[in-house]
């Protein structure tokens, strides 16, 4: 079988990538489709057509040869071109495979029990620990004040919904994560008063938006307390529409004033001040 070593040159800068194939034409054909859909693996080639446009890029045969002694013919040339050095190609050797991204994130769903046990047995060792968690403070430092990298990037339900799943399979699994999570983020509102004031703008612009609004409802009916009553089972909001009374008049009435469900969701005002009552008052 002949294989025809080709390469693409920039006329403006004089970089060259360089490639083999059986078919001239079609690969030809494969490269500039990929370039100008922005979506060719060469990112050094792909910035070059952005900014100089299709018309400064020539493509042209350089030498026919067997398969059997292609990577040694491409390799001569991508060193006689540079293409590698100062060029458009990827890798220094044509003998190194890119491997795609489909294929990439299943190696590494495949490898991420490996890697967590490593990071887990890494962030035993004090000095590991210790440099780590220095990068992270300084990280830290240096982002504080300032918006996040993801700020006003919308999430779509999709994605939202299995970011959720496993924040709560996490939770679930070792609650002890959920306790430092909260000591953190209570330790931020008492301290950072600049997160405390994002926090609060960022819940009200997500609650100007209707489809969080629905989201938000049905996690409540989901996974919102539920009270039994007269028979019936219904979430605490469901109740204090039906009857007429606040959720925090019920709330405080069954924690703070010890009472129980048919005392608390009796419509009528209790007139016990402050003090706690027994079932018996």
């Amino acid at each position: 079988m002949v294989v025809t070593v080709y390469h693409i040159r920039n006329v403006v800068t004089g970089r060259y990538y360089v490639g083999s194939t059986v078919s001239l034409r079609q690969r030809q054909m494969d490269h500039f489709s990929y370039l100008r859909r922005g979506k060719h693996h060469s990112r050094k080639l792909q910035r070059a057509f952005d900014k100089y446009g299709e018309s400064t890029f020539v493509f042209k045969s350089l030498e026919q040869c067997s398969i059997e002694i292609r990577d040694q013919i491409e390799q001569k040339w991508m060193d006689q071109l540079h293409a590698y050095d100062i060029g458009f190609n990827c890798s220094a050797s044509p003998s190194k495979i890119l491997i795609p991204m489909k294929t990439r994130k299943t190696i590494a769903k495949k490898c991420r029990k490996k890697l967590s046990e490593d990071a887990k047995s890494q962030w035993e060792h004090p000095e590991i620990r210790e440099r780590m968690l220095k990068a992270m403070r300084k990280a830290s430092a240096k982002r504080k004040g300032k918006p996040g990298p993801r700020k006003g990037v919308k999430v779509r339900d999709k994605s939202r919904k299995r970011m959720s799943r496993s924040a709560k399979r996490k939770y679930r699994e070792q609650p002890e994560l959920k306790i430092c999570h909260s000591l953190v983020m209570k330790d931020k509102f008492a301290n950072d008063k600049a997160f405390k004031k994002c926090h609060k703008k960022g819940i009200s612009e997500r609650w100007d938006d209707p489809k969080q609004r629905q989201l938000a409802a049905e996690r409540q009916r989901q996974n919102g307390p539920r009270i039994t009553f007269n028979g019936e089972t219904k979430l605490l909001s469901e109740w204090s529409e039906k009857i007429g009374i606040s959720k925090s008049t019920i709330l405080y009435r069954l924690n703070q004033l010890g009472l129980s469900v048919d005392r608390a969701l009796n419509p009528t005002r209790l007139k016990c001040g402050r003090r706690k009552v027994s079932d018996g008052v």
